[in-house]
Parts: C-alpha cells; structure tokens; sequence
C-alpha cells in the first residue's frame, strides 16, 4: 500500500511539474512578444518622426512659395494715387445716379456732400490729373434733375416733409456749389460723354496724341539738326 500510495504520489506530481514548466514558458514568450513589439514600435516611431520632419521642410517650402506668389499678386494689383482717388470719386457718383432715380432728395444730399469731401481730398491730385468727366457729370444731371422735380408741382405735394426739406436744400446748395464749375458744366453740355469708361478713354486718347505730338516734334527737331 505504501508503495501504491507512493507511485500514486510521483505521478500525481509530474503533471504539476509540467504545468509549472508551461506556465513559465508561456511568460518568457510573452516577455520576449512584448519586447520584440517594444522594438518594432519603437522603429516605426523613427520612422515616423522621420517622416513628419521630411512633411514639415515640405510644408515649409511651401509656404515660402506660397507667400511669394502672393507677393507678385499684390505688385501686379498696385493701383496708382490717380486711380485710387478717381475711382472712389466715380463710385460715389454712381451712388447719386442711384438716388435720383428713385427721387429720394434725402439721400442725394448725403451722397452729394460725400462726393464733394472726396473732391476735396483728392484736389491736388485733380489739379494734376485734370478734372474727372464723371463729377462734371454729375453735376449736370443734378441740375437737370432738380429743374425737372421742381416743375412737378403734383410731386413735390406728394413728397414726405423730410424729401421736401432736402429738396430745398439741395436747391440752395447745387447753385452755390456749381457756380465754381459753370465751365466745366458748360464744356460738358455742349459735348457730353454719356460713358465714363468712353471719358476714360478719351483722357488717355488726349495724352496719348500729346505724347505722339512730342515725339514728332523730337524727331523733326532732329532731323532738322
């Protein structure tokens, strides 16, 4: 009995032993597992950092080219002073045409006294440049405007008491105003440019032949020599 108990004992033992040995070899393959995806991530993390520098001088570049096509636009879209001033001075002339045709004094009032401040403004500018055909313009459709509302008896009744007043008051203000452009207007009606692209046209057209007639003038002064 004793001997049964015993062999019943080593054998009962050996499958412990073999559990034990399982259980340590299932660590060290998870330890050497874990330690061969340390490794690999830690490659792949190289590699990405790699990689991300590489995008970062690539962004980079980039940008610099960016940033100096967006230079060249800006040099290519300078407009000059005489521009500037001139265009503004149209715009605001637009604004007027735009009131009048819906007879709203009030408004004309405010816009005519805004386009008289960028007249102003811009009067060295003007003085050099020469006068915009678009102001003297709208000068003359002022007047012709005002003449004509001024006849509407019907109208003038039918008006708000703040279209009235304006009305009165751009009367007082469009004759004192224009008497210091009575020429110009004169020139105009006796020759009108309907077209403010035509007027500019016909400016450029006129230093053009000036500049021509100059050259013609040096090369008949040239030959005489």
């Amino acid at each position: 009995k004793k001997r049964g108990g015993g062999g019943s004992s080593s054998c009962g033992s050996a499958p412990h032993k073999w559990q034990q040995a399982g259980r340590q070899a299932g660590r060290m393959s998870r330890f050497w597992a874990g330690g061969g995806s340390d490794s690999d991530s830690d490659g792949s993390d190289s590699d990405d950092s790699g990689g991300e520098e590489v995008q970062q001088q690539v962004r980079r570049v980039w940008a610099v080219d960016s940033d100096s096509d967006s230079d060249d636009d800006e040099v290519r879209v300078v407009r000059s002073a005489k521009d500037r001033a001139f265009d503004s001075i149209r715009d605001a002339c637009n604004g007027i045409r735009n009131k009048i045709r819906i007879n709203d004094w009030a408004a004309i009032q405010e816009e005519f006294e805004s386009v008289n401040k960028l007249y102003e403004k811009h009067k060295v500018i003007i003085k050099r440049e020469g006068m915009p055909p678009y102001y003297v313009r709208i000068l003359a459709e002022l007047e012709d405007h005002l003449a004509a509302t001024l006849k509407d008896k019907e109208g003038i009744k039918k008006m708000s008491k703040a279209n009235g007043r304006s009305l009165n008051r751009m009367k007082l203000q469009l004759r004192k105003h224009n008497a210091a452009f009575a020429k110009d207007i004169e020139a105009y009606r006796a020759n009108p440019i309907l077209d403010d692209e035509a007027a500019d046209d016909s400016d450029s057209d006129s230093d053009s032949d000036s500049d021509s007639d100059s050259d013609s003038d040096s090369d008949s002064d040239s030959d005489s020599d």
